[in-house]
């Protein structure tokens, strides 16, 4: 989704990741998309886990909502649809 709000909260949340670069400060997903982006759950579940100290999680999460991210973890959330198992059918 694109628009207004979703550029606006983009910029947020990038000005957050760039301050918190300046100052050193790093953050939990930096550098990781693999656990953030991954086809097993448990590992996206991991990486949920690992947001909750994260200095940009407000700003991550207004993203994710105003952008209606549906793959990956935002903001410690696993946005990604549920898979149905084959002997779930």
């Amino acid at each position: 989704m694109t628009g207004p709000a979703v550029e606006a909260a983009f910029l947020r949340l990038a000005a957050r990741l760039v301050e918190l670069d300046d100052t050193g400060t790093t953050w939990p997903c930096r550098n990781r998309g693999d656990l953030w982006y991954s086809d097993d759950a448990d590992e996206r579940a991991a990486a949920a886990e690992l947001c909750a100290p994260c200095p940009a999680l407000d700003e991550c999460g207004r993203y994710a909502a105003a952008a209606r991210e549906r793959h990956g973890v935002w903001a410690g959330r696993d946005r990604t649809p549920c898979r149905r198992k084959e002997n779930d059918r």
